[in-house]
């Protein structure tokens, strides 16, 4: 009996460590498992946002293709852009005097008042 004893030990003992290892083999693919899926997940909302911005990238061009196909539009831009004008009609351009024109003028000004500051000094001194 001892003989068949020590046998069921070691057979008990091989099966539970068998046990163990299938354990840890099943948990590990499990695990390997949950990452991938949350590494898919992540992906799919990587991009369904591609998407997303595609789909309204998509509409911007057609809106600016279907304006494109406006005569109306394209006048409009041609009369901007290009200071297109119609038979009979007069072109006038407002231009905006630029904050460094201003500039330049004060310190002309200023350039000329001191001139004649000098001016004044050396006839009067």
């Amino acid at each position: 009996m001892s003989g068949q004893s020590i046998f069921d030990k070691v057979k008990g003992k091989f099966v539970i460590s068998i046990l163990l290892i299938g354990g840890i083999w099943l948990g590990l693919i499990f695990y390997l498992g949950l990452k991938k899926q949350n590494q898919l997940k992540e992906e799919q909302f990587i991009l369904e946002r591609k998407k997303s911005d595609l789909i309204s990238r998509n509409l911007e061009i057609e809106e600016q293709l279907r304006r494109l196909q406006d005569e109306a539009y394209l006048e409009k831009e041609a009369r901007k852009k290009f200071n297109y004008q119609r038979e009979g009609e007069q072109l006038v351009i407002f231009v905006e005097p630029s904050t460094s024109s201003t500039a330049s003028l004060a310190a002309i000004e200023d350039g000329v008042f001191t001139k004649l500051k000098n001016w004044i000094k050396l006839l009067f001194d």
